[in-house]
């Protein structure tokens, strides 16, 4: 029930983010995901990089004053790639609300701009899909439908290849 009532949570907060906000593809998925778990009162935690400690550790919305505050953190440490870590591999054919497309831009040489994500909020009957997604021109948080072969073809494909969804075992922590 947690992942059903998530994915639609995610897909309606991204589809209001899509109404004129200027963010960060990365910084959207995230903050719609944390403002969901917040809104469900589910306990989220994300895995991260310690370049301090030099290891894996977990951060929680436990660990900061507030959710503000989290959400802050959140969004000045992790970004596209970062996604990755909490995310598990699924066919883009099997893609649903909620779901993501990471691209993994940093083979293209750029020093500020390492992937690219967008989230799905729709799969449409005609087989394409409706994504969220920022920094597609204009900078403001776009709607776009695409096709299968889109996803799959722009910026030398996806990250290995497919789809990616979040990996609720690991982020839901059962305290």
């Amino acid at each position: 029930m947690t992942d059903k009532k998530m994915r639609e949570c995610i897909a309606k907060a991204l589809e209001e983010a899509a109404k004129g906000q200027t963010t960060d593809c990365g910084d959207t998925a995230l903050k719609a995901m944390i403002e969901c778990a917040a809104k469900l009162k589910l306990p989220l935690r994300f895995k991260i990089w310690d370049s301090k400690d030099k290891k894996w550790t977990y951060k929680s919305y436990k660990d900061f004053s507030s959710l503000d505050a989290f959400i802050k953190w959140v969004l000045e440490n992790m970004g596209s790639i970062n996604i990755l870590d909490n995310t598990k591999k699924k066919p883009i054919k099997d893609l649903q609300p909620g779901d993501m497309v990471i691209y993994d831009l940093r083979s293209h040489g750029s020093s500020t701009y390492s992937g690219h994500v967008r989230i799905v909020i729709r799969v449409n009957e005609d087989g394409t899909v409706t994504v969220v997604e920022g920094h597609t021109g204009n900078a403001a948080v776009e709607q776009n439908t695409c096709t299968t072969e889109k996803l799959e073809g722009d910026w030398d494909g996806p990250y290995e290849g497919g789809g990616r969804e979040w990996d609720w075992k690991k982020l839901i922590v059962n305290e």
